[in-house]
């Protein structure tokens, strides 16, 4: 009960820290994607695996990727596929859908909202 009111503290909490954005990425954890539901299938050290489709099969985020993604949020106010693809051309090519994953992260915890293939951060949040 402690860890599932910590959650919708974080929800509403401004200023999410990498860390604590870390922490409250939880196995079980569902979240909208843009067209898709995903859900966080394992958690290890360097970062996470999230669901793709309903095959069984999973891809993964680090977390430094996910910490300079947050930055570029939190720095320009917005992040983009364009921007994406620009400092994760590897990533972009091999798991694509890692955009929205992080990007449905983004939006699951209130830190950003989604239209057209950009994430804007929330006033206030970040």
């Amino acid at each position: 009960i402690q860890f599932a009111q910590f959650l919708v503290d974080r929800r509403r909490k401004l200023n999410m820290s990498i860390d604590e954005l870390k922490l409250a990425i939880q196995v079980g954890l569902t979240f909208d994607k843009p067209t898709v539901q995903s859900t966080i299938v394992k958690v290890d050290p360097d970062g996470f695996y999230y669901s793709i489709g309903r095959n069984g099969k999973s891809k993964k985020v680090s977390y430094i990727v996910l910490e300079q993604c947050l930055e570029q949020l939190k720095n320009t106010n917005t992040f983009s596929r364009a921007w994406f693809k620009e400092a994760f051309p590897s990533i972009e090519k091999a798991a694509p859908c890692s955009f929205t994953t992080i990007g449905g992260l983004f939006k699951h915890f209130n830190l950003a909202s989604y239209e057209k293939g950009i994430y804007q951060k929330r006033s206030g949040n970040v």
